[in-house]
Parts: C-alpha cells; sequence; structure tokens
C-alpha cells in the first residue's frame, strides 16, 4: 500500500520524505498541487499532464467524492471543477462544501471551474 502511495505521489510531482522511523508522516510538497475533478476521462488524463509540464504536480479524481476521500484534500492548493457530474455532488457543491469547512493551517485554496 505504501508502494501504491508512492507511486502516485512520484507521478503527480510530489516527493515524500520518509521520517525517523521509515513512515511517511513528512510529507513534502516541492511544487502547489492542484486538484483537476471531473467525470470526462479525457480531461482526467490530459489536464493534469499539461498542469505538470507548467510545473504544479496535479492529481486527477473522477468525483468530488473521490477528492474527498482522498489523502491530498488539505495539500490541494487549486481545484478545477467541473460543474456538472452526474450521480453525485457538482463542483460548486464541492466548492460549498470545502468553503464552510474549518480552516486550516494551509495556505488558501484556489477554486476554477470548467464548464
Amino acid at each position: 500500500m505504501m508502494a501504491d502511495r508512492r507511486a502516485a505521489a512520484h507521478d503527480a510531482g510530489i516527493t515524500s520524505a520518509l521520517g525517523e522511523h521509515g513512515d511517511e508522516s513528512a510529507m513534502i510538497v516541492e511544487r502547489p498541487l492542484v486538484a483537476v475533478i471531473d467525470d470526462d476521462e479525457s480531461v482526467r488524463e490530459s489536464l493534469p499532464d499539461l498542469l505538470r509540464e507548467l510545473g504544479f504536480a496535479a492529481l486527477a479524481f473522477s468525483s468530488a467524492e473521490a477528492f474527498l476521500a482522498s489523502d491530498c484534500v488539505h495539500e490541494t492548493k487549486c481545484l478545477v471543477l467541473d460543474i456538472l457530474m452526474p450521480g453525485g455532488m457538482s463542483g460548486p457543491d464541492l466548492q460549498t462544501r470545502i468553503d464552510a469547512s474549518p480552516p486550516t493551517d494551509s495556505d488558501r485554496l484556489h477554486h476554477c471551474q470548467r464548464r
């Protein structure tokens, strides 16, 4: 499981630093993390690649629920949201939920929406 997390983090442009006991308690984000949340597979495949070329770390999620269930919610600095996603939470719904959650120690989260 740890190897899977390391591979996903590496693919996203995130470097993890192992803690003193070999755990991943110290996650270091070298580049700002952008989460792309879209039900369109072609967007999830192409947009993160473009963002990485521009110097960002990027991860893609097929739904708002998948993003919320991930370990990277608090590390994400920018969301690129699809407005209409069938069968679940919409982009604006996710933005409202995040805006209503208690603030964290991380920087402000920026939202971008695509139609």
